[in-house]
């Protein structure tokens, strides 16, 4: 990050302050040389125009306390479905299984890490992922790739449809942060279904069992640094 800079008054303007101050001297002098009762003459205020100052974004914290950042090097993010889903899904007669490489097991839906940048001591920053999620019904199908765990907007994305879609609406209250020097781990992430994904899946498969806010699962990060 450039460190802010300092914005310098221009020279010109600086030197025209000068020469109206010189001014305003010299006819004050020579008010009294003709020896009339005439009082020195009083120069009209220069007029200027003030200018707020610069807002700068504040700096990074600097030095040992300063927050660690990690590149996830590998890992998984694992969802873990919510029974709200599950009874959703049954009703529905839809199936969610994961796209490779992700996978299915006791815990949910593992996604593979493939990058990203995040702070060791809380949720801040983003985690790529690969594979995604698959909900099908018979014939009629919805695939959801490269998901991306956006912490700072508190939002997971998508590509469905080949358009990024607003998939899952985060909730970092109740996140459990633990690790060490080989992986950092943040569990408990609430997750609940987005307006925009609530759409999609009533869209496709011409239901309207989907809503807003209805909740998806919890997410654990595990990122290899």
């Amino acid at each position: 990050m450039r460190p802010p800079t300092t914005t310098r008054a221009p020279r010109a303007a600086l030197l025209v302050l000068v020469v109206v101050v010189a001014v305003a001297l010299a006819a004050a002098c020579g008010g009294g040389e003709d020896g009339d009762e005439a009082g020195p003459a009083t120069a009209a205020p220069a007029t200027t125009s003030a200018t707020a100052p610069a807002t700068t974004a504040p700096a990074p914290r600097l030095g040992p306390d300063a927050p660690e950042v990690v590149l996830p090097t590998g890992g998984t993010t694992t969802l873990t479905i919510a029974d709200e889903l599950s009874r959703t899904l049954s009703d529905s007669l839809i199936t969610l299984l994961p796209f490779a490489p992700a996978t299915a097991g006791d815990a949910g839906i593992a996604f593979p890490i493939g990058g990203g940048s995040l702070l060791a001591d809380r949720p801040a920053g983003d985690v790529h992922h690969l594979g995604g999620l698959v909900f099908v019904r018979g014939d009629t199908e919805l695939v959801m790739t490269a998901l991306v765990l956006d912490a700072d907007g508190r939002q997971v994305t998508a590509i469905a449809g080949g358009g990024v879609l607003p998939l899952l609406d985060l909730d970092l209250a109740s996140v459990r942060t633990s690790g060490d020097a080989r992986e950092v781990t943040f569990a408990g992430i609430g997750a609940r279904l987005t307006a925009e994904g609530a759409i999609a899946l009533n869209g496709v498969f011409g239901v309207n069992a989907f809503r807003a806010g209805l909740p998806v699962g919890a997410l654990t990060i595990r990122a290899l640094v």
